[in-house]
């Protein structure tokens, strides 16, 4: 899993396994339990937001809204970004378009 220069920002890449999820995870909660407010996840080189992914994010989410965060999700196809609409988690993440 690669970082994004910003601070408080994390990229999933474009292949996910429960490995990568837990990683991010751990990431995401951390940067949350030292302080940080606004966390970028980068999913903008995913085709496709399976199950797991969504389970995982849901997760985080609840981990940094603990801690009175917000998280962004940088997100790039149209799969991704049509899935999460049907979901509705469009609604309780901030969505940013990626620039790619």
């Amino acid at each position: 899993m690669s970082q994004p220069s910003t601070p408080n920002a994390f990229s999933l890449g474009p292949f996910v396994d429960a490995e990568r999820l837990a990683a991010l995870e751990a990431n995401v909660a951390a940067a949350a339990g030292d302080g940080a407010r606004d966390v970028t996840i980068d999913l903008a080189e995913l085709t496709v937001l399976e199950p797991l992914v969504i389970k995982a994010l849901i997760r985080m989410l609840r981990s940094v809204t603990g801690f009175g965060g917000r998280i962004h999700l940088t997100v790039g196809g149209k799969a991704v970004r049509e899935t999460l609409r049907v979901t509705g988690l469009d609604n309780l993440f901030a969505i940013v378009e990626s620039a790619a």
